[in-house]
């Protein structure tokens, strides 16, 4: 958070740190179709106005509904849909003063929160999309064709997203099974199939 706390989602709410001892108090109580809360990000924008958005799983797997993005403008106190598109998000990462997340197999972005590129009538095209697997962003770290890119799984392959030119790219890992979970540390991507790194 910009004022020096913590958000959390757990389960279908949101927590903020409020206190100097280090406790938690609820800010956000789920929807009625709001699964897990699956990311939040700050957005601090060109102007250094800041937000944040909170992300959930549909627990019905709905793309629309009531168990869309939430959006906070006062550091994390009080969060609506005022604004946001009827859309469920399931993950999302803040890059290159764009929101980048995904809806369905699909990745697309918006550079202001509300509006997304697939509802423009003039760009009714999404980024990438998946054939199969839930997306979870990893981070942006270096692509082997030397630009940075958006780094993700979806659960049994890694990919690299080329924002630019609207394409995926499957990195080969030699191996198969299962992706847990990942993340861009100490100038790397790191993955996990939950036994072995």
């Amino acid at each position: 958070r910009a004022a020096g706390g913590y958000l959390i989602g757990m389960g279908s709410d949101i927590f903020a740190n409020t206190d100097a001892a280090g406790g938690f108090s609820r800010v956000h109580v789920g929807g009625a179709d709001a699964g897990e809360c699956i990311a939040i990000i700050q957005v601090v924008k060109a102007n250094a106005v800041v937000e944040h958005f909170a992300f959930f799983r549909s627990s019905s797997d709905a793309l629309t509904g009531t168990s869309r993005y939430k959006r906070s403008t006062d550091d994390g106190a009080t969060w609506s849909t005022s604004g946001c598109a009827d859309k469920a998000l399931m993950d999302a990462i803040f890059w290159d003063e764009k929101i980048v997340a995904v809806w369905g197999r699909s990745i697309i972005f918006s550079v202001d929160g509300l509006s997304w590129n697939i509802d423009e009538v003039l760009d009714a095209e999404f980024i990438a999309n998946v054939p199969d697997g839930n997306i979870h962003f990893l981070g942006t770290y270096i692509a082997p064709w030397g630009e940075p890119a958006i780094y993700f799984t979806n659960e049994r392959h890694l990919f690299a997203l080329d924002f630019f030119a609207r394409k995926v790219y499957r990195i080969d890992l030699g191996s198969g099974g299962f992706i847990q979970t990942g993340l861009v540390w100490n100038a790397g991507v790191t993955i996990t199939d939950g036994a072995q790194i």
